[in-house]
């Protein structure tokens, strides 16, 4: 990993003030921690929001202490507010990215901008939830929001946010709603909220409603989703807006997507990372995000002419050829800039397929069709979906894809013969058909080294119903052909010379994809499909490479850790007398730490246990269960709290079937319980 440096001297010191009640027009007060630089009261200075449902105490707080403390160091008031409902919010936190959440973002922005010491600027930045929420509240154009920065962001709720992703429900997104109900039902701190604060958990608890049902009936992109995504109506964001994102991420298309259509003042970074700020993400290397914020905020809040409205449009990494590595070590590659994107230097590289092989030109031939249908427990190299290296340097990323590659069918092109960069989105064009009215095709392109290993370079999954586009479920003709068009996350990489290219095509992807409700096989004319790889032609020169600063932030909040944690692990457990097989995820850490950790400012401790189980005998998509247990512990002098959150997802072929229960404790005393069960129609999936 790059070296992080903490930063120690600032033009300012900082002051921080735990907590600030900001009023809302209904009557309800939001709670935010404000980040004070040590300037005369008579200077007015803009502020810098973070708006977020991470609760700002506690969760995310260890690392963004650092981020609003470095912000706040150079003159800005740098702010976390807790949305409604979460941390010592008034109200409840009744869904992802509701329009109330956005009107209160919008309140929250002109009540600081009228505050004596603000100059009426306002800044939001976020990653993720609190990413895209900046843009949301930026579509409403508050007068005083001058500037966003969204990080590893979604600009489509459906498509890619809560469990959609390419056309097909996604196994591991489930789990991030269960992290969201167990974080949704924890109680405000005693220490802001006084004694009423059991009553307000008790409020929380029982009507706050878990959020996965509610996701899985809307199973088309109808209105729920349309509320709230921004690749509706680019054009309703005015302010400039820089954006960070991962090709290790969940949504690798964000960046490239908000530099192709807004109107206004964009910029745009992408690099190998996860799911975290730049400065701290994993894989590296890390760049100085922190420092990049700093002249962004310079120059649309202070009117600095910096000249960062003139960097490129977009900057990404090209990730080199390495061997197949899970954990999150830096990954080798270079930066490129470019202006637009697509990168007008990528151009169209085809591939044509013949029997087990990619050609550089098509062959002539008639009917020359081939079937294919994988196992269910296709998949288990593909990787965590959000990988957020929260618990350390665990095994997140994908594995080498050959025990996948060998439930797939696969094509190879002949060793290459000079090296290979591409820039952008590959593209798999198909000519397909299933034996039933159900179908989906998973993509990967792997790089196949000399010994024989299989590094996953991007992937793409595309359900036969969603063939016409993402707005409705159309049926599947048994036997009928379809003409798909794939296309492939966007990616930066160099394939080397001496490698081959491979495309693996597979009719399951389990746990990223959740099974469709019939074993199917799919048949591929191959004289009709057809790989495009984005070639990108820009010159290895001085011109054209970028180097960033080393990241630096300012000091983390302190913690201290009194329990070591239980060891973490991931594993595939195989029954092979009953064709099953389990892959188990565990750890005990959270984004303050691992282990049992203790605040120092403010001498709350916390740990979280994650539990989660994807299960699934191969010859049977009706077989699949993913299982998750979420533990909570905070303690606090007298206040001792524990939160248990079960969940169980099952299916048959027309229904899904949600299981979820929840015990909270007060003083090892059981406070409440909750138990929840759903059918919810499959329609699609």
């Amino acid at each position: 990993m790059t070296k992080l440096t903490i930063k120690k001297r600032f033009p300012y010191k900082v002051k921080v003030i735990d907590n600030i009640w900001i009023p809302l027009s209904d009557g309800n007060k939001l709670a935010a921690k404000f980040f004070k630089p040590n300037l005369s009261d008579k200077k007015k200075i803009p502020a810098i929001l973070e708006y977020i449902p991470y609760r700002k105490n506690d969760y995310t707080s260890v690392q963004d202490y650092a981020v609003h403390k470095y912000f706040a160091g150079y003159g800005y008031m740098s702010v976390r507010v807790d949305m409604r409902g979460s941390g010592e919010s008034d109200g409840l936190l009744l869904d992802e990215y509701l329009d109330q959440e956005q009107k209160d973002g919008y309140e929250v922005i002109n009540w600081l901008s009228q505050q004596s010491w603000c100059s009426g600027k306002i800044g939001m930045i976020g990653f993720s939830w609190g990413g895209i929420t900046s843009m949301q509240v930026a579509s409403l154009n508050p007068k005083a929001l001058k500037a966003i920065i969204p990080v590893t962001s979604s600009v489509d709720r459906y498509y890619d946010d809560a469990g959609y992703f390419l056309g097909c429900l996604v196994g591991q997104t489930i789990g991030w709603g269960v992290e969201m109900d167990s974080l949704s039902s924890r109680p405000p701190d005693p220490d802001i909220a006084g004694k009423k604060w059991k009553t307000i958990w008790k409020n929380r608890l029982k009507n706050t409603p878990p959020y996965v049902p509610i996701w899985l009936s809307h199973q088309e992109k109808d209105e729920y989703w349309l509320q709230g995504t921004i690749s509706k109506n680019y054009n309703l964001i005015k302010c400039p807006v820089f954006t960070t994102g991962g090709w290790a991420d969940c949504w690798p298309n964000t960046v490239g997507r908000l530099v192709k259509n807004l109107s206004t003042n964009v910029k745009g970074i992408s690099g190998p990372w996860g799911h975290n700020y730049s400065c701290f993400a994993k894989p590296g290397p890390q760049i100085n995000f922190l420092h990049e914020c700093i002249k962004w905020w310079d120059k649309w809040l202070k009117n600095k002419n910096n000249g960062v409205d003139k960097d490129p449009k977009i900057t990404a990494f090209i990730r080199k050829s390495m061997k197949p590595n899970s954990l999150g070590i830096d990954r080798p590659g270079y930066w490129v800039k470019e202006n637009s994107w697509p990168p007008k230097s990528s151009v169209n590289k085809n591939f044509y397929f013949n029997e087990n092989k990619l050609i550089n030109r098509k062959k002539t031939f008639k009917n020359k069709f081939v079937d294919f249908s994988s196992p269910q427990d296709t998949g288990y190299g593909s990787g965590e979906y959000m990988p957020w290296f929260v618990a350390g340097e665990g095994p997140e990323l994908p594995t080498d894809q050959k025990i996948d590659d060998t439930k797939s069918l696969t094509f190879d092109t002949n060793v290459l013969n000079e090296n290979l960069k591409i820039l952008g989105s590959a593209k798999l064009k198909l000519k397909v058909s299933s034996n039933q009215n159900c179908g989906m095709v998973a993509a990967r392109i792997c790089e196949i080294d000399k010994d024989g290993s299989s590094n996953l370079v991007t992937f793409g999954i595309i359900n036969l119903a969603q063939r016409n586009g993402r707005n409705k479920n159309l049926k599947v003709i048994k036997n009928k052909f379809y003409n798909v068009l794939l296309n492939l996350n966007d990616t930066g990489y160099e394939f080397t010379k001496g490698n081959k290219i491979r495309i693996s095509l597979s009719t399951s992807y389990w746990p990223m994809a959740w099974p469709l409700p019939k074993n199917f096989k799919l048949k591929l004319r191959l004289d009709e499909c057809l790989l495009i790889l984005p070639k990108n032609l820009l010159k290895k020169n001085k011109k054209n490479i970028v180097k960033f600063k080393k990241p630096e932030s300012a000091d983390f909040r302190k913690t201290i850790q009194l329990k070591k944690p239980i060891k973490r692990f991931r594993k595939i457990i195989e029954d092979k007398e009953n064709d099953e097989s389990r892959f188990e995820i565990f750890h005990d850490a959270s984004w303050i730490g691992p282990g049992l950790i203790k605040i120092l400012d403010n001498g709350m401790t916390l740990q979280s246990f994650v539990n989660q189980n994807f299960t699934i005998n191969k010859n049977n998509p009706l077989s699949a269960v993913a299982d998750y247990r979420h533990e909570h512990i905070m303690i606090k002098n007298n206040f001792n709290v524990k939160i248990i959150v079960l969940t169980k997802i099952t299916c048959d072929q027309k229904n899904f079937y949600y299981n979820y229960f929840l015990e909270a404790f007060s003083n090892n005393r059981k406070f409440f319980k909750k138990k929840v069960e759903k059918k919810i129609i499959r329609k699609g999936f």
